[in-house]
C-alpha cells in the first residue's frame, strides 16, 4: 500500500528531509481499513494512533496518548480532534498534551474549494488486493486519480475483467470492494493513455475448505 504523505515537518515548521519511522515529529502510515476503508496512522510511540475517516472526512485521535491536538500552522491555534474534526487545510500540524507542537505533515487528503472540488494531491494510481479467508478485497487507494475517459481501473481473473461493468473511483477517497475468493490469478489494473500499470496481483491456488472432523474407533 502506498503511503500516501508526500511531507513531513518538523515542530518548529521545518520540512523533514529524511523523516524515519522513530523520529519525534513522524507520522506513520500503518494502512488502510479493508472494511471502513480509513486511513490509519502513527506518531512515534505505539500507543500514539490517528485515522482519516473517508466517510465523514474527520481527522480521529484515536487513543489516549499524543497527539491530542490539531491545526493548520505549526504556530497557530488548535483544536482537540479525539471526536473527530474535518481540517480541510493544505498542511496538518498536531500537539501534545502540554499545547506544544510536535510536528505535522502535508495534508494527503486536502480538497481544493476551487475548480469544482478537486484534490490538492493527487499521486499516481495505487491500490492492492488482498485475501481475507473465502474472500478477496480490492482497493484503490485515494490518492489515485478519479476514473474518467482517460483514466480507467480493470480488475482482472486470469486475465479477463471480473466487472463488466468498470470501476467507479474518485479521487479524495478509497473505493473498496469485497468478493468472493476464486481460483486462478487476480491483478488490478490502471490504464490511461500511457498505457497500463499494474497496481498489484495475487494468486490463489485453492479456496478454503471447511474442515472435517474424524473419528477413529479402535
Amino acid at each position: 500500500m502506498t503511503d500516501p504523505i508526500t511531507k513531513h515537518y518538523a515542530s518548529d515548521g521545518s520540512v523533514m528531509t529524511q523523516p524515519h519511522g522513530n523520529n519525534l515529529y513522524n507520522i506513520n502510515f500503518t494502512g488502510v481499513d479493508s472494511v471502513t476503508g480509513n486511513y490509519h496512522f502513527m506518531h512515534h510511540g505505539t500507543n500514539q494512533s490517528l485515522y482519516y475517516d473517508v466517510t465523514t472526512t474527520k481527522w480521529h485521535d484515536n487513543s489516549t496518548d499524543d497527539p491530542v491536538g490539531i491545526g493548520s500552522s505549526y504556530n497557530g491555534s488548535f483544536i482537540s480532534f479525539t471526536n473527530g474534526e474535518i481540517f480541510n487545510s493544505v498542511d496538518l500540524f498536531f500537539t501534545d498534551s502540554a499545547g506544544n507542537c510536535i510536528g505535522g505533515i502535508e495534508n494527503p487528503f486536502y480538497v481544493s474549494s476551487g475548480g469544482g472540488g478537486v484534490s490538492g494531491n493527487v499521486s499516481g494510481p495505487s491500490g492492492s488486493i488482498n485475501r481475507f479467508g473465502s474472500s478477496i478485497t480490492w482497493t484503490i487507494d485515494a490518492t489515485s486519480p478519479s476514473a474518467s475517459a482517460s483514466d480507467s481501473y480493470y480488475l482482472k481473473l486470469d486475465n479477463i475483467i471480473y466487472h463488466n461493468y468498470g470501476i467507479t473511483h474518485s479521487n479524495g477517497s478509497p473505493t473498496v470492494q469485497t468478493i468472493p475468493t476464486q481460483v486462478g490469478t487476480w491483478k488490478l489494473w490502471h490504464v490511461d493513455q500511457n498505457g497500463g500499470t499494474l497496481l498489484d496481483e495475487l494468486t490463489v491456488s485453492q479456496l478454503q475448505t471447511p474442515g472435517r472432523a474424524f473419528c477413529n474407533f479402535w
